[in-house]
């Protein structure tokens, strides 16, 4: 993760070019005390407002700015591959706030959605804080699992880190030359990953070209029916 040292405006604490993510020191406090928190980007996020000519990057050793070259090349060793990069930046120039997936989030979420107003304000903060925290400890993408890689939202939803509501859909990661997901886990993503969140399956050609699909469990009738 990169922490912002410094920002301008509100956009990026707001959440207006993509999550940034809240964090605290080992011990919670500082000297005297009071609690101390940093904002901090995954390298995806890090990578594409530097592409846009948005952020600038500095190496924390040398204090020398890094190019978008030096920061490709960290991609692998943050474990992210670049396909999983070219879809997050595909959507992320759509203005999609695009999270990383955690199985968890959306019981959080529904719990969320779901609050009265009688609830507690300590029952609101709770969820909130688990929430970030989901956010923040999600592991990083990898199309080699069948599994759920993004979290993707609408450009004109309400979007807040702490309270985003349910997902506009899930994003899910296969490969475009070779076979990788079968049906039955493709099948498997819809019926018990997705609980009702709708999928985009997203591949990339070997020109960078994403491809998007989106799909379903409606199925097809079988061939000689009668009606």
């Amino acid at each position: 993760m990169f922490r912002v040292i410094e920002a301008k405006g509100k956009a990026l604490s707001s959440g207006g070019f993509g999550v940034s993510i809240s964090t605290k020191p080992s011990d919670g406090t500082d000297m005297d005390g009071t609690v101390k928190s940093a904002e901090y980007l995954f390298v995806e996020e890090m990578l594409f407002l530097q592409q846009q000519g948005l952020l600038e990057c500095m190496d924390n050793v040398t204090g020398g700015s890094l190019d978008s070259a030096q920061l490709f090349r960290m991609l692998p060793i943050l474990n992210l591959s670049l396909p999983m990069y070219l879809v997050y930046a595909h959507l992320r120039s759509q203005d999609f706030r695009v999270l990383r997936h955690s199985p968890e989030r959306l019981a959080l979420l529904m719990q969320q959605e779901n609050l009265g107003d009688t609830s507690s304000r300590q029952e609101n903060t709770r969820l909130r804080q688990q929430v970030r925290a989901s956010i923040a400890e999600a592991p990083p993408p990898s199309i080699d699992r069948a599994d759920i890689a993004w979290d993707a939202y609408n450009p004109n939803s309400k979007f807040g880190k702490t309270h985003p509501g349910l997902p506009n859909f899930y994003v899910a990661v296969t490969y475009y030359n070779e076979p990788h997901l079968r049906f039955s886990q493709i099948n498997n993503l819809i019926t018990k990953q997705c609980e009702g969140i709708p999928l985009k399956l997203a591949t990339v050609s070997d020109s960078g070209t994403v491809v998007m699909f989106g799909v379903s469990s409606m199925g097809v009738p079988k061939i000689g029916d009668k009606k």
